[in-house]
This record gives C-alpha cells, structure tokens and sequence, in this order.
C-alpha cells in the first residue's frame, strides 16, 4: 500500500513584514499553496493510496470559506483516502460551520469523539492536538488488528515537554504496535526512528526554517519510506567576512560565487558580513539594492568594524587608553578585529559623551 505524509501546510498564512521585511508577502502565500496543489498532484501521478496530513492544513480561523472550500474539493477529488488530523493552528475545522464542507466520502478526521478509521487492509488511528489524551492510546494500541496495517496519526511535540502542544515521549511512541507513527507540528522533517517521523513542511516560511523541505513517501507493506524535497525555494544564511581592501564590486562577485556552493539567486538569503571594511565601503540600502539586482530576496547584516588609522589616532589620542591598546597590539598582532572592535566602541562612547 503505497502512502504520502504531509504536515503543517498552514495554508493561508498571512506573512508580516516583522518576519520578512521586503518580501512580496502575498505572492509568497501563493507559493505555498501551489506547492501543496503540487503534492497533491503527485501523489495522483504515483497512484498514493493513502494521504496523511498531520495537522496544520491551515494557519488560523481567518481564511475565507471559499478557500477551504477549495482546498477540501482538491482533496475528495483525489483517488485516494485521505486523513487529515486537526492541528493547533486549524482548530477552527472542529466548528460546525465546517462540517458540510469536510464531509466527503474518502476524506477521514480524527477529532474529539473519532480516535479510530477502519478500511479494508488498514486501521489509521489518530487524535486532534486538542483531544489527544494518552491513556486513551494506550488502551487503543492494545487492541490493533495484527492483521492488518495500523497507523498512527499524531500534531504535536514529543522532544520538548515544555512545549504547549507537547503530547506524549518518543520512548512512549516507540513502545507502541504500529506499523507507522506519522507525525506533524515540527517543520523540521526527520525520522525518529525507522517507522516513526515528522514530515516537515513543504515550504519554508522564515530563516529559522533552513535546510530541504517536502513530503514522506513510501509503502506500508512491508514497511519503506524515504523524505523527497519539494520546496521551489529555501531560506540561506551565508556569512562573508571582508577586510579593508574589499569594495562593493569585490564584495557582490564573492557573493555569487557563494551562490553556486550553498544556495540559489531564488532563494531567501541573507548575507552576514564580518571583519572590517574600508571608509568608503558604506554599508547601506544602496550597496543591498547592488547586491541584490539578481536576487530574489536579500537582507544583509553588518558585523563589521570600520578600518582605523592607527597611527593617526596614536598621534590624536596620546596617552590615553586608545594608545595604549594601539601600541600593545603593535607587540602582538594576533586579532587585529577585537582591537578594531574596541578601538570603535571607545571612539563612540567619546562621540557620545561629547
């Protein structure tokens, strides 16, 4: 029985200029939408069986009627049955304003009364993040049909117990009779173990969300499953670290150079830049606007320090502290940065006090 594992589209997401600052913000909503319309189609082409989607299919309670309407109209039109577990962030779908528009034939919910979903060769078991109560899964877990494949549906934290939608411990999971534990809530995809595993999400949504994102496939019986990257972009942080002698067109070469080891011009990038730089390097809007003229997405944070004219403020600052540090570096010249550093933290304590 072939299987796909989807987790956390959150569909509809509205995405703040907080999080991505010069982002095409709704066109990046659009993506992330197709990507599951993409997933979806194929799972079709490979003739899935059956659909896992642990919780998350949308962001929040504000997105229109009409878009969920679609999104659940995509889904029964598939040949396949689909399972769908309600996550923290859609437990708007447990309304009664939403039972007319799930209520189809081959799509299956787990929700505060319904733990369990018999078909012919495969028993799915499941729990809402709400509505999930231990206890309850033990006594269910004792009670499988070895005769058939059993799997088990679950949104939630099972790492961190501090995490408000924490469920249950790995060795908990890992104790139980399934033949597959699908998971969703971390948007990292990874295998805890063979049968057990977080899908991840399909698209990335902010910096802290590096690295391949997609869906799990495989078959039940016997047991294979492997993760296949699907994301049309990805979220990159490069660090540069730049010197005096470094200029802007230096600088933009060096980047994409960059680009061709770790990342994409379509990627989200951001770049951090270490070191020192020259006087009349400015790092501002305008060296980002000529960095980024081929660049989907661009933020740039400066770390550096301006170079200083040693001997200049040997002669200027004589007998003070600055001095001091200067000449002491002359004898060991080893971090040229922390003097630097120091150097320009003094120099403005000085501004600022003046």
């Amino acid at each position: 029985m072939k299987f796909m594992h989807l987790s956390d589209l959150h569909l509809g997401i509205a995405f703040k200029p907080k999080r991505l600052s010069k982002l095409p913000l709704k066109s990046r909503s659009l993506e992330i939408t197709e990507r599951f319309f993409e997933a979806l189609e194929i799972a079709e082409e490979e003739a899935i069986e059956v659909l896992f989607i642990t919780g998350d299919l949308f962001d929040h309670p504000h997105v229109s009627i009409t878009f969920v309407e679609k999104v659940f109209n995509k889904l029964s039109n598939l040949p396949m049955d689909v399972f769908v577990t309600i996550g923290n962030h859609d437990t708007f779908l447990h309304n009664k304003a939403y039972q007319s528009i799930r209520k189809t034939k081959n799509i299956h919910y787990f929700d505060d009364t319904t733990h369990y979903i018999s078909l012919k060769n495969i028993d799915v078991y499941g729990f809402s993040t709400k509505s999930f109560n231990e206890e309850t899964l033990l006594t269910l877990s004792k009670n499988l049909n070895q005769n058939k494949t059993n799997v088990l549906c679950l949104h939630g934290d099972i790492k961190n117990p501090k995490d408000d939608h924490y469920l249950t411990s790995l060795n908990t999971l890992k104790s139980l009779p399934f033949d597959y534990i699908a998971l969703g809530h971390i948007h990292k995809h990874s295998f805890l173990t063979k049968t057990i595993a977080y899908a991840g999400n399909v698209e990335p949504f902010d910096f802290s969300e590096t690295g391949d994102k997609g869906y799990i496939t495989g078959t039940l019986s016997p047991f294979n499953a492997t993760f296949k990257p699907i994301n049309k972009r990805a979220f990159n942080i490069i660090t540069l670290t730049i010197d005096d002698t470094t200029d802007a067109i230096t600088l933009k070469d060096t980047l994409y150079k960059k680009l061709t080891e770790k990342a994409t011009q379509n990627d989200f990038l951001r770049l951090i830049l270490k070191g020192t730089h020259a006087n009349d390097l400015t790092i501002n809007e305008d060296l980002i606007h000529y960095l980024s003229e081929d660049l989907y997405y661009l933020e740039l944070i400066d770390e550096t320090t301006p170079k200083l004219n040693l001997e200049a403020l040997k002669t200027e600052y004589k007998d003070t502290i600055i001095e001091t540090l200067i000449l002491n570096y002359e004898k060991h010249p080893e971090d040229e940065l922390s003097l630097h550093k120091a150097l320009n933290a003094l120099l403005e304590s000085e501004v600022s006090q003046s």
